[in-house]
């Protein structure tokens, strides 16, 4: 168990479920978050999380008890909500992390067995920008280069999503798809892992209070969706979305909000 400081606390201890799940909730300072100095001399923003997993897993994997029970749809074994900074900047981005049954046999593209989109993007390559932190310069590369690298990079589209429990397409509900950051077919015997990157309004926008939430995941050999506007059920793994998971991670997407629009003048080109 983590100590109580003035950088971290544990949320107090609140059963949901027979012993099913352990939850951690690790918050950062209130008088850290926001602040522009502290962000200016930290590459990576200390992490904001909400992380839970199954109790087997947990006890696989060495994680430390947690706090809260609750219950993970079947074949879902841990989900992690964090806040980020990418490449240096100043931008703060949300993700979602999930670990599941590998038999489920999630998307992944060009059926490797692992990939990062982040691979594929400036800064990671240094061509990728011919003036610092301005990535159009990959518009001047030549024609047959800039449509391979585009289309590396759209295979991590479309492959996730979140909607309503009520969605349907055109007629009622919400849905909001996004792409995969990075995964793994098989990170620990029997485990695949993806990382999600649902934008923070997405989140911000998950009340459990008015409507249940399903996490959508492509599955292996589902038809490509990037010229297509519906999306079929039928085709990805999907798993309802814990209440009180989303009741944590909401606060944390709106603030991250409030902080990039009180920022916005000060992000670079490539953060907007």
């Amino acid at each position: 168990m983590l100590k109580h400081t003035d950088q971290k606390s544990l949320l107090k201890a609140e059963v949901v479920r027979a012993g099913l799940v352990w939850l951690s909730l690790v918050l950062c300072s209130t008088s850290a978050f926001g602040q522009d100095e502290y962000l200016e001399k930290s590459f990576f923003l200390p992490q904001l999380r909400v992380q839970i997993a199954l109790k087997a897993f947990s006890e696989r994997t060495a994680l430390p008890a947690g706090d809260t029970i609750l219950e993970l749809p079947a074949g879902l074994y841990a989900l992690q909500f964090l806040v980020y900074r990418r490449d240096g900047g100043s931008r703060l981005y949300c993700s979602l992390k999930v670990y599941l049954d590998n038999s489920l046999r999630p998307y992944a593209p060009r059926n490797s067995l692992s990939g990062s989109l982040h691979l594929l993007r400036a800064p990671t390559h240094f061509f990728f920008e011919q003036t610092p932190g301005d990535a159009a310069g990959w518009a001047k590369w030549n024609k047959v280069d800039k449509i391979f690298s585009s289309e590396r990079e759209s295979e991590f589209f479309r492959s996730a999503a979140i909607s309503s429990a009520d969605y349907e397409f055109q007629k009622k509900g919400e849905f909001n798809d996004f792409p995969i950051s990075e995964f793994h077919r098989e990170i620990l015997p029997g485990v695949a892992y993806l990382m999600l990157s649902p934008d923070c309004n997405v989140v911000e926008r998950l009340d459990p209070g008015t409507k249940k939430w399903k996490l959508w995941i492509k599955r292996e050999g589902a038809p490509d969706y990037r010229n297509t506007m519906k999306m079929e059920e039928k085709e990805f793994i999907v798993f309802e979305l814990p209440r009180a998971f989303l009741d944590r991670i909401r606060p944390f997407a709106a603030r991250v909000l409030a902080y990039n629009r009180a920022n916005l003048g000060k992000l670079r080109p490539s953060d907007r």
